[in-house]
């Protein structure tokens, strides 16, 4: 069939397939870590719910509603919202806003798909405004 595993392609490529080019489905909430874990990242600024990893950033040049943000390949604790069709600097993209699990602040949005060959490396990955987070305390 049309979505058969091509003789030594990457594991990764049949999962991209079954997804028909869409974003995947968002993860299950991370619960909070342990109170003595060293923390490298980012949390909610409204109600401190941990949001993503450091080393989850992908580019830091990025613009969002309220001014600068992060291009991010994970976050956490969040719920996606409606899937729309919105014309963002870059183009036509499907984002579906993402919200705090805690307390229901709109931190950014989720690329879904896009519509220009161009953009394909955004969907899956999420914008966050840097106004939505606090930089959590790194221990030497």
């Amino acid at each position: 069939g049309g979505n058969a595993p091509l003789p030594g392609a990457p594991a990764w490529l049949a999962e991209a397939r079954k997804w028909g080019g869409e974003a995947p489905p968002l993860p299950e909430p991370v619960p909070p870590a342990p109170s003595d874990a060293v923390l490298r990242g980012y949390a909610c600024n409204s109600c401190l719910a941990f949001a993503l990893h450091a080393d989850d950033i992908v580019s830091t040049a990025f613009h969002g509603r309220k001014g600068g943000a992060l291009l991010v390949r994970g976050l956490h604790n969040i719920r996606p919202g409606a899937k729309e069709d919105r014309m963002l600097m870059s183009g036509l993209h499907t984002v579906s806003d993402v919200h705090c699990v805690r307390c229901d602040a709109i931190v950014g949005w989720r690329y879904d798909h896009a519509h220009h060959p161009s953009q394909k490396y955004k969907v899956g990955k999420f914008v966050v405004e840097r106004t939505c987070l606090t930089k959590l305390a790194e221990e030497d």
